[in-house]
């Protein structure tokens, strides 16, 4: 996440300076705020499937399996059997507590 939201922050940082010819603190705690922001949204999805899969018991299924496999299987399965909203659950806590602090950091 961090490598992400870094990465949008220099982006819109540098086209900012460039296009509209604005710089210093406040337009960096905005930015920063914004590449967070972004990141946090984008990676949201796979904080989902990362959490299935921690959190899963063989008891999750009736025949002792584990319900949930790698990144990709887990995306696709939650996917197909919950539908898209079900990978963005959590997407505004996260977006509030990882935006501030990209633009902290």
């Amino acid at each position: 996440w961090n490598a992400l939201s870094f990465t949008f922050y220099k982006l819109l940082v540098t086209v900012a300076e460039q296009a509209l010819g604005v710089s210093g603190p406040a337009t960096d705690l905005a930015f920063g705020l914004m590449g967070g922001a972004l990141a946090a949204v984008i990676l949201t999805p796979f904080d989902v499937a990362k959490t299935r899969v921690m959190t899963q018991t063989k008891e999750d299924r009736s025949d002792g399996t584990e319900a949930y496999g790698g990144t990709f299987a887990t995306l696709s399965r939650i996917f197909h059997e919950e539908g898209p909203r079900a990978l963005m659950a959590g997407v505004l806590p996260r977006v509030l507590y990882l935006a501030p602090l990209a633009s902290l950091v």
